[in-house]
């Protein structure tokens, strides 16, 4: 991402109007977007957390219709050590934007999927939690920035928790 080192960006620039089009004449129904935040010294930024909620916002608008499904992916990265207490305050940063996005966009939250990292410790963290506080942080996360209106979450597959 120009001008924020060690940062990606999901949007690109264009390359998604003219297909997107296409696809909805053709009965497409269905959108999904990844979207990776790196955790680390000074990242992310509130500029990459936002670019990337924005991209997922308009990708999620591009098929129109009230049927219309996204499977929505916010990943904060288990690269890093990170403790679980940073990655459930970047998780839930990022959450509540994507969420803001989504509403600026008028997607219908009925008609997705989230599709979240689980809030953990990064890989080389030196304190790794179990199972248990795993679930525990997670939940509370999710409770805090989901809406009730989303139906359905799955998890990305990930490293085993001991």
């Amino acid at each position: 991402m120009a001008g924020h080192p060690g940062e990606e960006n999901n949007r690109r620039s264009g390359w998604l109007a003219r297909p997107s089009e296409e696809y909805s004449q053709m009965g497409a129904r269905f959108a999904k977007w990844r979207a990776v935040i790196a955790v680390g010294d000074g990242i992310p930024s509130v500029g990459c957390i936002e670019a990337n909620a924005a991209g997922i916002g308009s990708l999620c608008g591009i098929v129109p219709g009230s049927r219309t499904t996204a499977v929505v992916e916010p990943e904060v990265l288990m690269d890093g050590e990170h403790s679980v207490e940073r990655c459930f305050e970047v998780t839930e940063e990022v959450l509540r934007t994507v969420f803001d996005q989504l509403y600026t966009q008028r997607v219908m939250l009925e008609g997705m999927i989230l599709k979240p990292n689980m809030v953990l410790p990064g890989l080389t963290c030196p304190k790794q939690e179990g199972v248990d506080e795993i679930a525990d942080a997670t939940v509370r996360c999710l409770m805090r920035a989901v809406p009730a209106a989303v139906p359905g979450i799955a998890f990305l597959s990930g490293r085993p928790i001991r």
